[in-house]
């Protein structure tokens, strides 16, 4: 049972390497042609009875029970449900450094950097399209709540300066 919309994705990367293959083994035509997406717009994968989403009652009580089991992950959720976060942009935040994602004083989160599966990061975002948050005084201070408590010696002497290193210290977080 997969969603339409994900199908439609796997599409996407075939066609692309369909079009790949058409020009690279000089292929007569391209597999893939007429082979059209699913019709999306009758397509309701969420509804008002059965939500997606955790209302701000249960996003608290998650987030309390998070901070007393897992406080090392906290601030990483906590981030995540105020601004809506991409982990993929969030695990590239760096605290300090050359050249931070974070203005301590004025409390300006700058979104910029996106790291995939790969090792690389990419120095933009996904929609291509860097920028900044304004992040309230209070998740300023869980942030830095996490910078002083929760990251090890190994984390804070992390070359990338990351906000959220890895356990392992020198690592980024992982995608999964």
């Amino acid at each position: 049972h997969y969603r339409p919309s994900t199908i439609n994705g796997w599409f996407a990367q075939l066609r692309e390497l369909m079009s790949i293959a058409v020009t690279e083994h000089d292929l007569r035509k391209n597999p893939m042609n007429g082979v059209k997406d699913f019709d999306l717009s009758e397509h309701r994968p969420y509804s008002e009875k059965e939500p997606n989403s955790l209302d701000p009652n249960q996003t608290m009580r998650f987030l309390e029970k998070l901070l007393e089991l897992y406080p090392q992950h906290y601030a990483f959720a906590y981030l995540g449900f105020m601004t809506g976060g991409r982990i993929s942009i969030m695990i590239t935040l760096r605290r300090s450094g050359p050249d931070p994602d974070i203005d301590w004083n004025t409390g300006r989160l700058l979104n910029r950097r996106s790291k995939g599966h790969g090792p690389e990061v990419r120095q933009v975002v996904k929609q291509k399209d860097n920028f900044g948050v304004p992040l309230p005084q209070e998740l300023v201070d869980i942030l830095q709540w996490h910078v002083e408590t929760q990251l090890d010696e190994r984390q804070l002497k992390n070359k990338e300066h990351l906000l959220f290193a890895g356990s392992k210290g020198a690592t980024f977080r992982s995608l999964s």
